[in-house]
């Protein structure tokens, strides 16, 4: 039995779950406790 990974950008927008460039995503609309410049550095 073998195990395969799906990886890479926008795997997980399928699913429902934001991207980090996205139009909802995070380094458009940020976060609660963090600046997406605070993240990137």
């Amino acid at each position: 039995m073998s195990t395969i990974y799906i990886t890479g950008a926008g795997v997980s927008s399928e699913s429902g779950i934001p991207t980090f460039r996205g139009q909802d995503g995070f380094w458009t609309i940020g976060s609660i406790n963090y600046t997406p410049q605070e993240m990137a550095t």
